[in-house]
């Protein structure tokens, strides 16, 4: 797993501020889909009934008890949204970090398919640094929904910062020609460390902050 955080890095140098799905009133499209869904989950997280039906697992159990304190009911303390660049891009940065990408032996369907796969892994990768246990829960408690693609669409991440120790992150992506599938994840706020990281690598890249932040009241 480690051998894929430069690539990541990578990939996140070019994350766009630019918001691609917003209404024309000033809307966030991202945003609302995200918290909307993350609402579902914690639902989902509180129901005894649902819990039963998806695991018997004491671990699993054990892990989210501390999460069922939080409270996502509300509009979260703020949003960060990071857009994935498509294959173009990919190549674009890693050719302005000195890589050779003429030789490069990974077709344009593979790259797609990494910018395609890119939110929900790196969600992913964020909760197994946590732990198995953890990494067990939050995959069982994930939601998900198809809706149709906006005009403008780019995959995406949404992260969403809650008061406390526990978040939770929606990941975007282009599933068909006209769908796209969202699905969230409860992060825990230590998620704060590797955005830390990857403000260090922008600096030091004397590149634009890329985060597009939305604070809530």
């Amino acid at each position: 797993m480690k051998r894929w955080l430069p690539l990541w890095l990578a990939l996140f140098l070019t994350l766009s501020p630019v918001a691609y799905a917003q209404e024309e009133d000033g809307g966030l499209w991202y945003e609302d889909q995200a918290i909307a869904l993350v609402q579902e989950m914690d639902a989902l997280l509180k129901d005894e009934d649902y819990t039963h039906f998806v695991t018997a697992a004491e671990t699993i159990i054990s892990a989210v008890e501390p999460l069922k304190q939080s409270d996502f009911s509300s509009p979260p303390q703020s949003a960060l949204r990071l857009t994935i660049p498509d294959s173009e891009a990919l190549l674009a940065v890693l050719e302005s970090m000195g890589a050779e990408t003429e030789d490069l032996d990974c077709s344009e369907l593979c790259l797609k398919a990494m910018s395609q796969r890119l939110p929900n892994a790196l969600l992913s990768y964020l909760n197994s640094t946590e732990g198995a246990a953890w990494l067990a829960a939050t995959s069982v408690y994930t939601t998900s929904e198809t809706f149709v693609l906006p005009d403008g669409f780019q995959n995406a991440v949404v992260i969403l910062r809650y008061e406390g120790d526990y978040w939770a992150a929606v990941g975007f992506t282009q599933t068909g020609e006209e769908t796209g599938t969202a699905t969230a994840y409860f992060i825990q706020s230590s998620a704060q460390a590797f955005l830390d990281l990857m403000n260090s690598a922008l600096d030091a890249a004397g590149t634009e902050v890329v985060f597009q932040e939305t604070v809530y009241d």
